[in-house]
């Protein structure tokens, strides 16, 4: 099949109410949409949504990135998504967050010309239907963050996250607390504290907060400190995830090596590629870790290029974290269908979504 046409369009999305995090308030995402057109009429859709301060390239990198992709592949000939990844890649200097719009948009244009879903090119058994996924809570007030969590069990959510990094950590004592009383024994509960403690006040606080039961706190440490990571996991009973600290292979081998973490949180959008973020789990998961994989609050053709690879690696224990959707005040494409506590596979053949034309 030959490429016909590359377009370029510029999306932003914006979120329904500001996310703090310990990085930061996002209160909306800019971004890119790659199009790709078939000389038989199939069109494939990738998206770069990037976020710098977690290892992304800028939006502006990502756009000279893919806008030198659009003059260089219509007339190409594409027999295999991966065959003319590498080379563009290279080529045009692409980061992570562009290099992951332009392999999510090769393997949907093949996949919907083959009319077949993207995890059929990925391998592996046969993929599930919908996956378990956890809700992420909102509210900076006790009072706001047990709506937002009574809402989510009524959602039929068996597992919700919470972000922590304040500096007052009574407060976030308080919001935990509160979480917890609200949804009672039968509800994970997951922290992310985005890097933001030392070893000593980690170690102190993971300790204070364990009395809540804890599913795993994730990132607790600055991305590079692997070793007091590992020292941390001696210190504490709660599962530790490592987030940041993995931006790819070489990033996922020293994790593995130092013993850093219990939990491996893979954003695909980040890692750059649904073959490369498959292989990253699967070798995870050789070496007895828990594998999470996320968005990276993108929109809805990245997130459903990210619950292609969860599919392809299959429902383990710990729920995804993809069900974000519903923090966006739009999206640039009808996302993956979330009931009952669970993100469904769309039917369709490829990622399942398309933005309208």
């Amino acid at each position: 099949m030959k490429i016909l046409g590359a377009e370029l369009q510029r999306i932003e999305l914006r979120l329904r109410r500001p996310l703090a995090t310990a990085s930061g308030t996002h209160d909306r995402r800019p971004g890119l949409l790659l199009h790709l057109r078939g000389e038989d009429g199939t069109r494939g859709h990738g998206e770069a949504t990037p976020l710098p301060h977690f290892g992304t390239e800028s939006l502006e990198a990502a756009k000279a990135g893919l806008r030198a992709v659009c003059s260089k592949l219509p007339g190409r000939e594409l027999e295999e998504p991966g065959a003319n990844l590498e080379e563009l890649a290279a080529s045009c200097g692409l980061g992570p967050c562009a290099r992951w719009a332009l392999d999510c948009a090769l393997h949907d244009l093949v996949a919907r010309q083959r009319g077949v879903p993207i995890t059929a090119l990925l391998g592996g058994r046969r993929p599930p239907q919908s996956l378990a996924a956890s809700a992420l809570l909102f509210g900076a007030s006790p009072e706001a963050l047990v709506d937002s969590a009574r809402k989510a069990r009524e959602q039929g959510f068996r597992t919700v996250k919470l972000k922590l990094g304040s500096p007052d950590f009574a407060r976030d004592r308080v919001r935990v607390a509160a979480v917890r009383n609200t949804l009672g024994a039968e509800v994970a509960i997951r922290l992310d504290a985005n890097g933001a403690w030392s070893l000593d006040q980690a170690t102190e606080r993971i300790r204070a907060l364990s009395e809540f039961e804890p599913e795993l706190v994730e990132q607790p440490l600055p991305a590079l400190q692997l070793r007091q990571l590992a020292e941390l996991r001696r210190r504490v009973c709660v599962p530790i995830a490592a987030d940041e600290s993995v931006g790819g292979r070489e990033d996922l081998q020293r994790v593995l090596e130092a013993g850093a973490a219990n939990v491996v949180v893979l954003k695909p959008a980040r890692l750059g590629g649904l073959r490369r973020s498959v292989e990253l789990g699967r070798e995870a998961r050789r070496a007895g870790m828990e594998v999470v994989v996320t968005s990276l609050l993108d929109g809805a053709v990245s997130l459903a290029g990210a619950l292609q690879v969860a599919a392809s690696l299959g429902e383990g224990p710990l729920a995804c974290g993809l069900a974000t959707s519903a923090l966006l005040l739009r999206d640039v494409a009808r996302p993956p269908r979330v009931a009952l506590g669970r993100i469904w596979l769309p039917r369709p053949a490829g990622l399942g979504v398309a933005p309208p034309p």
